[in-house]
């Protein structure tokens, strides 16, 4: 080999570690930014002949840069849309180009039209469920803008009832019922207390419950409502209901629901008549101790809105309205590829496919090989510095040892230039 190909030698080793130390100093660069894998280059040897009389080394090039797909520590944040992947896959996101990119980057908001997006506007693909919570098995934008809970009209009230057994006999008057009030004269009663039902669109109206002793281990209830409205109210009873106690204090009769029909005002526009099953609990009692009503079981509501998201392990992304109920709204999905290594690095924490890595095959988080969704979490990076400090020495070095090659080549060729002096 002479002297010039040992110059040519060193020339590579400059050239492949100054490109080593460019792969350091980006996966350095990019410490602390979200989802980043860190890359490693790749080595291989120059052949400058296979002849077994004349072969020998030519130097060094880059054969590859691979990523390194290991898992980034997570990181809690304040963001309730924030998500980490813990395993494999990588969030869908359509770009705004109509194309559509991979990233392990979980750093979510609602953007002005109320979609789920990336930081550079970008649309998080999930699958979406209808109004009732159920899948639709479609892939596409989640949106979480507008989102209402409709109203259930009460159909069902269980009431776990204590009457003080000491409470002296009384009797109901109709006469005493005030319709413009629904206040009740107190010789008609022994206890009141109230609770609430609603109707078919939701509206929420008081019920007054009236207990009256009428024997002993015998009562009567009665249930005061209003069927006109708050400026013109009309106030009547249903009932009474008859309630039966043993000498024990343990409740005989009734053993089955009631059923209390309630017609609303025209114009509420409400269904009516609505009916609802009434409930006295088996467990109520009539006991030496204070009286009181407990609503034991309604399934009633109004309508509600949006006030909390939560996302589940498994991608579920469910809203929690104002009203108590909640639903799911979308599920996250997750691309999972054959090689990781053989995407493209499009720049912002975005990935494209090639033919090395494959088609995507999406699916739900936890499903084939795909990893689980942390929310209010983030992924960082996986760059490890005192790793990628001590690669960068190994390079540094190898670099000057290159430059030396040269230097020393160059005095040796100095030397025979000095032969002819």
């Amino acid at each position: 080999m002479s002297l010039f190909g040992a110059m040519s030698i060193g020339i590579s080793g400059l050239r492949s570690n100054g490109f080593g130390l460019g792969v350091i100093s980006d996966n350095i660069a990019n410490f602390n930014t979200v989802g980043f894998k860190h890359s490693r280059p790749v080595f291989g040897d120059l052949v400058s002949s296979v002849s077994a009389v004349n072969g020998g080394g030519a130097g060094s090039f880059i054969m590859d840069v691979q990523s390194l797909w290991s898992q980034g520590s997570i990181s809690q944040t304040d963001n309730p849309f924030d998500m980490a992947i813990q395993g494999e896959g990588l969030f869908i996101v359509n770009g705004t180009n109509g194309v559509t990119y991979y990233s392990r980057a979980g750093q979510f908001l609602i953007n002005n039209e109320g979609y789920l997006v990336n930081p550079l506007n970008y649309r998080l693909q999930g699958y979406g469920f209808d109004a009732s919570g159920l899948p639709t098995g479609k892939l596409g934008d989640i949106k979480l803008s507008n989102l209402t809970s409709s109203p259930i009209a009460t159909s069902e009230i269980d009431l776990l009832l204590s009457l003080d057994s000491q409470e002296t006999v009384k009797t109901w008057s109709d006469a005493d019922l005030n319709p413009d009030t629904g206040e009740v004269a107190y010789s008609s009663f022994n206890y009141s207390n109230s609770s609430y039902v609603y109707d078919s669109l939701g509206n929420k109206h008081q019920v007054k419950s009236y207990y009256t002793k009428t024997g002993a281990n015998t009562w009567e209830a009665r249930f005061v409502y209003n069927t006109g409205t708050d400026d013109a109210p009309v106030f009547e009873a249903l009932g009474p209901i008859n309630l039966v106690f043993d000498t024990s204090g343990n409740l005989t009769s009734p053993t089955t629901a009631q059923q209390l029909s309630f017609n609303w005002a025209a114009v509420i526009g409400a269904a009516v008549p609505q009916i609802i099953n009434l409930t006295i609990n088996s467990n109520s009692k009539q006991w030496r101790q204070p009286s009181d009503q407990k609503v034991n079981k309604t399934d009633g509501r109004g309508a509600g809105t949006a006030i909390a998201t939560t996302i589940s392990q498994n991608g579920i992304l469910s809203a929690i309205f104002s009203n108590g109920d909640k639903r799911d709204i979308a599920q996250i999905a997750l691309a999972e590829f054959t090689n990781y290594d053989g995407l493209k690095r499009n720049g912002d924490n975005l990935y494209l496919p090639t033919y090395d890595s494959g088609d995507a095959s999406v699916g739900t988080p936890g499903s084939s090989r795909r990893g689980t969704i942390f929310g209010n979490s983030l992924e960082m990076s996986n760059v490890d510095l005192a790793d990628e400090f001590v690669k960068m020495i190994q390079l540094q070095r190898g670099f000057q040892a290159s430059s030396k090659v040269i230097t020393t080549a160059d005095g040796l060729t100095a030397e025979v230039m000095n032969i002819i002096r």
